[in-house]
């Protein structure tokens, strides 16, 4: 039984779930009101759903990317100092 609070894995880590995020990753994607009212919401630092930031990861559009990776790079504190490794390659837009 799929219980994502729960701490042992294989009850917060189910196969159907897994592919259903993906799923609606794939087609939330490309819903520009979706995405931005996803990317308001990770300004708050209130947290985000693991669909929320599939979709989030799988997101390819140009200026929505631009504001995801300002926005990760504000919520990171970075300064310009420091080197981004990228642990996601070849996950939706972002790659290599």
């Amino acid at each position: 039984m799929y219980n994502p609070s729960s701490t042992h894995a294989d009850e917060f880590i189910d196969h159907a779930e897994v592919l259903e995020t993906l799923a609606e990753a794939a087609r939330e994607s490309h819903n520009l009101q979706r995405v931005t009212a996803i990317l308001d919401k990770a300004a708050l630092c209130k947290g985000l759903s693991h669909r929320e930031a599939a979709t989030l990861l799988e997101c390819d559009d140009p200026d929505l990317e631009q504001r995801l990776y300002a926005l990760a790079v504000d919520l990171a504190g970075l300064n310009g100092g420091e080197e981004a490794v990228d642990l996601y390659c070849g996950a939706g837009a972002i790659g290599l």
